[in-house]
């Protein structure tokens, strides 16, 4: 398991307008890059480290899809993009069409 971290977020709406800063220190935190090939769909990323998880960062350097495991929603991440999920997140999924291997940054955070 790594060192834990201090997060700090600043959110911005729509508009422009910031709020206020959000800081905590998670109990656990995971961070890890792992690889998917072009053509996998929902390939588990093992989250195992932490029971559940509060927040979970994922930025591919390929564009993929990201499902969480209440098998809900799909989401389109772009390439050297971040998704953020702040929820308590007991799985993540990845699928991969973008024509070549996407590797996964991934950075899970337990409280």
């Amino acid at each position: 398991m790594s060192d834990l971290v201090s997060v700090e977020l600043t959110l911005v709406t729509a508009d422009g307008q910031k709020e206020m800063p959000l800081t905590f220190e998670p109990d656990e935190t995971v961070r890890k890059k792992i690889d998917v090939a072009t053509g996998v769909s929902d390939q588990e990323i093992d989250i195992s480290e932490i029971a559940t998880g509060s927040m979970v960062l994922i930025q591919p350097n390929k564009a993929v899809t990201i499902k969480l495991a209440d098998g809900g929603t799909a989401f389109a991440v772009a390439a050297n993009k971040v998704i953020l999920v702040c929820a308590n997140v007991a799985g993540v999924y990845v699928s991969n069409s973008s024509g070549s291997t996407a590797s996964i940054f991934v950075y899970y955070i337990g409280t």
